[in-house]
């Protein structure tokens, strides 16, 4: 049985149905209702075009329906068309396309998965959830820097810009779907407004517009910024840890990222224990000394 929303939709649907229907036709409709002599007649009269143009009317509704109850099976859908690079050739040739390579993207998720297993029962919960999304982040734009990538923060949502400012990539922990590439991953949780921007932006671009220049500024002007995401998911069972670099370009009504346009497939890493050692040639951060100056009462 459905829930609030679908019995709205349902209503909703139904009402303009109805309405659509009613301007398409007035007599035509009124006669279903109306047993009046003009009403009869008009009914009667009607040609097939006036019954072709309300089956046009009927469909483009059921579209509209359909695609407002597609929403909720979001994080099942959009198989179609996804560009899929799960062979390590392709994968390797698309990253680099991007300026990218996996080296950087798996250590970067495998140093956050250490320094979370890390933390103790001592440590804050969300403390030590949140652990490995911000070390990965970190791991990342510490390894990319060398690459001329900057780091930016908008609205509270940190992104690793490439140096022309036209890529950016954020991390966020996916499902059980994640890295697998018969399946159709999700984010693990719903995301805020900037994320909601970003895969608006994305969606712009899936189409161009021909710009007859080497601008960079005029091609981010045109095309808007591309956002990808990191995708990790740490699989306890199967004692792996497996990542993604996909494109997000819809999200389900709960606020998951569920679509994509393109999925970059990394190869998954193992682990034996609980722990995730931490590669010895990860980046470090540089020793900052901070002076602080005690203020009198």
């Amino acid at each position: 049985m459905g829930g609030p929303i679908d019995w709205a939709a349902q209503f909703l649907f139904n009402y303009w149905c109805a309405l659509t229907c009613y301007l398409a036709n007035f007599h035509t409709f009124n006669g279903l209702w109306c047993k009046c002599a003009s009403c009869k007649e008009e009914v009667e009269r009607a040609d097939k075009k006036t019954y072709a143009t309300r089956l046009c009317i009927s469909g483009i509704n059921f579209l509209i329906f359909s695609l407002i109850r597609g929403k909720k099976t979001g994080r099942k859908g959009h198989m179609k068309n996804v560009a899929i690079y799960s062979e390590p050739s392709d994968a390797h040739r698309r990253l680099a396309q991007l300026g990218l390579t996996e080296d950087i993207l798996i250590q970067a998720v495998l140093r956050g998965q250490a320094e979370g297993r890390s933390r103790t029962e001592n440590h804050p919960q969300m403390y030590r959830g949140l652990t490995p999304w911000g070390e990965a982040n970190c791991a990342l734009r510490e390894g990319l820097s060398t690459e001329g990538w900057i780091r930016c923060d908008e609205g509270n949502l940190p992104f690793t810009v490439n140096k022309d400012r036209t890529l950016a990539i954020i991390v966020a922990t996916g499902d059980q779907n994640t890295g697998n590439k018969t399946l159709h991953p999700c984010t693990q949780s719903a995301k805020g407004p900037q994320t909601v921007k970003a895969v608006a932006e994305n969606q712009r671009s899936l189409f161009p517009i021909k710009i007859d220049s080497d601008d960079v500024e005029k091609m981010r002007e045109a095309h808007g910024r591309q956002t990808w995401m990191l995708l990790f998911h740490r699989d306890a069972g199967n004692r792996q840890v497996r990542c993604e670099l996909s494109r997000p370009i819809d999200m389900d009504e709960d606020g998951h990222v569920a679509g994509w346009a393109e999925r970059i497939v990394l190869n998954p890493t193992p682990f034996d224990s609980d722990a995730v050692r931490i590669p010895t040639d990860a980046p470090q951060t540089p020793n900052i000394d901070v002076n602080v100056k005690l203020r009198n009462a």
